[in-house]
C-alpha cells in the first residue's frame, strides 16, 4: 500500500488527461490542509454528495481525502504509523453502526 503512494498515484480524469501525484518529502503546511479541506468542499458539491445518511460519494471522497492527510502528515520516516493510522480508521469505519 505504501508502495502506491511512494511509487507514485495515477488516475485518469474525467476530460480523459492522465494525472500522476508523487509523495514530496517537504512537510505538508497549514496552508495544505485548508486547501485540501476546500478541494473536499468542492469535490462534494460538484459531485452531489448527500448530506445526511449512507451516501457512497462522500465515502469515497473522504476515503480519498483520509489517505492524502496521511499522506501529507505522516510520510516520510513515520509511514509505518500512517499505514497504521489508516487500518485502524478503516476497522472504525467498518464497525460503525449503520
Amino acid at each position: 500500500m505504501w508502495d502506491a503512494w511512494t511509487l507514485g498515484r495515477e488516475w485518469t480524469a474525467e476530460d480523459g488527461q492522465l494525472w500522476v501525484q508523487y509523495v514530496s518529502s517537504t512537510p505538508a503546511t497549514r496552508l495544505d490542509v485548508i486547501t485540501l479541506q476546500e478541494e473536499l468542499d468542492r469535490k462534494l458539491q460538484q459531485r452531489l454528495a448527500r448530506e445526511t445518511g449512507i451516501c457512497p460519494v462522500r465515502e469515497e471522497l473522504y476515503s480519498q481525502t483520509f489517505d492524502e492527510l496521511i499522506r501529507q502528515v505522516i510520510g516520510g520516516p513515520c509511514r509505518r504509523r500512517g499505514l497504521r493510522v489508516r487500518a485502524a480508521g478503516r476497522r472504525g469505519v467498518q464497525r460503525a453502526p449503520g
